[in-house]
């Protein structure tokens, strides 16, 4: 049969394990595993509160049943914040696309109309046969006059 203490040390040893882990991401062990160490700690607390207020209770075993319990509740809410840390960076993520997208947007609507200004300015030279003069364009080796 296995005893508390190898129950323990194959969970401390899983934590050890996971917050190795390349597939997990850092954050979410690291949250999770702060989260089960305090709600551990914070059920052991609170197991041997209620067991010396209660006549008859053996504080060491109120103290491991609340340890357990609080460390799943620790381990929930851990991998819960981890979660809503992840959801905030990527809110932040898409207001800055946003602005990045707006500000994209203006400065091609402003070469846009410089397009279209280089346009009908070229439309309006191109327009007058008097502006245009013939230019030989063959081989001159630097005679303008061959």
């Amino acid at each position: 049969m296995i005893k508390r203490s190898q129950i323990s040390f194959l969970a401390a040893l899983l934590i050890l394990l996971s917050a190795c882990s390349e597939t997990v991401p850092h954050d979410l062990v690291a949250d999770g595993a702060l989260g089960t160490v305090g709600g551990a700690a914070a059920g052991a607390t609170t197991g041997v509160i209620v067991a010396s207020l209660s006549s008859g209770m053996d504080m060491g075993a109120a103290a491991a049943v609340g340890a357990g319990a609080g460390a799943l509740v620790g381990l929930a809410a851990g991998v819960g914040y981890s979660a809503y840390k992840q959801n905030e960076i990527l809110r932040t993520n898409d207001e800055i696309i946003i602005q990045n997208r707006a500000a994209l947007d203006a400065r091609r609507e402003q070469i846009d109309i410089l397009r279209r200004q280089v346009d009908a300015e070229t439309r309006a030279l191109d327009s007058d046969p008097a502006l245009l003069e013939y230019h030989y364009t063959g081989r001159t080796y630097h005679n303008p006059f061959r």
